[in-house]
């Protein structure tokens, strides 16, 4: 008697599989049954692939939200957790150049001005405690001042950031 190959074994086992009306469930159904029979119900779901996850309850503070109201202007905050972001909305009409500088209290400080993003939506950066930044469109300019996760230091104190339209 001849041997098969192995292979050979293999897609037949698969073929037969294939075609067996047994096993020829939709997947939606399959995912639905396998949910039901541990109890649970089905996932809701609306269409998107990627759905947006709640920030836990602890975190819902996680964005300090200032705006620039002239061309020169101090703005104070404190942040008070590691995870805070200050989100600094600039908007810019005549003005061709941003300056901006962190002035936090204390020593030993982590914080920095993390990102820019233009009015198109495109964003720019990292930077460290002070930015100049030609603004070529006229729109809303948004600084993002964070924690620099690659150095180490307080995040948490008082924070003055100077802001300078010309």
């Amino acid at each position: 008697m001849r041997r098969l190959p192995l292979y050979i074994v293999l897609l037949s086992g698969l073929a037969y599989a294939c075609h067996n009306p047994d096993h020829s469930r939709p997947l939606q159904q399959d995912r639905d049954s396998n949910l039901s029979g541990h109890g649970q119900s089905p996932l809701p779901h609306n269409g998107n692939i990627a759905d947006p996850i709640p920030a836990p309850a602890d975190q819902k503070d996680s964005v300090i939200a200032l705006t620039v109201k002239r061309n020169t202007d101090t703005l104070s905050t404190e942040i008070r957790k590691d995870y805070q972001q200050v989100h600094i909305q600039i908007p810019v009409t005549n003005t061709r150049h941003l300056t901006a500088q962190l002035k936090p209290e204390g020593r030993e400080r982590n914080i920095r001005i993390s990102q820019i993003e233009m009015p198109d939506g495109k964003t720019d950066g990292p930077f460290g405690a002070a930015m100049e930044y030609k603004t070529n469109r006229k729109g809303t300019y948004t600084l993002i001042v964070a924690r620099n996760n690659m150095a180490e230091g307080e995040v948490r104190g008082p924070v003055q950031i100077v802001v300078v339209l010309d």
